[in-house]
């Protein structure tokens, strides 16, 4: 798979998986920057929490859009842009395209038990800041959770997918986890912005 380079900013992703389920790229900014990004998904966090008044970050993923929680953080609009470069190579044109993009931000019992999220997103993905020792299970395949790595793939009923923790962990596991449309109608949903 080639290196995605994202010009102006040099910033680049590198293929490390394609096939018709997923994609799965790694970022070298991400790996050498992680504890800035740590920094700045928890600043991020502890906003949503005061805007919000719940530390429930994953399941109102419909209520916000983690980029617009961390404007003008240092390093965001790079991993804005890297996600965007990786969703392009994935859907492979340039239609419209619509983003939502939220924070897990979990302890090791609050890690995600089996779902999946709905056929009408043409993809869904995950980018591991701080994932600990985890896998990602789906029904077909299974993901080992790295900094760095950005997961992209199919949606909808045959992909369930659960978190294992290989390794009991302290502190959090922060991952930054979107869904992708390409035609969005008016709903109650207030997380989407256009890429």
């Amino acid at each position: 798979m080639a290196v995605i380079t994202i010009d102006y900013m040099n910033k680049e992703l590198i293929g490390i998986t394609r096939n018709e389920d997923y994609n799965l790229y790694s970022s070298p900014f991400i790996i050498n920057n992680k504890n800035g990004i740590i920094d700045i998904a928890t600043r991020a966090y502890n906003k949503f929490k005061e805007v919000y008044k719940t530390s429930e970050s994953t399941w109102t993923y419909d209520k916000y859009n983690i980029f617009t929680i961390m404007a003008g953080e240092p390093y965001s609009y790079i991993i804005f842009q890297q996600l965007v470069a990786a969703i392009r190579d994935r859907v492979g044109d340039g239609r419209p395209l619509w983003l939502q993009s939220w924070l897990n931000y979990h302890k090791e019992d609050e890690v995600l038990d089996w779902h999946w999220h709905d056929e009408d997103y043409i993809a869904h993905g995950y980018l591991s800041i701080e994932p600990k020792n985890t896998v990602t299970e789906f029904e077909k395949f299974t993901i080992e959770n790295k900094v760095g790595n950005l997961y992209i793939g199919k949606t909808g009923p045959g992909y369930n997918h659960v978190v294992r923790v290989r390794e009991p962990y302290e502190g959090i596991r922060i991952t930054l986890v979107f869904d992708v449309k390409d035609s969005c109608t008016a709903t109650k949903n207030l997380s989407f912005i256009p890429i």
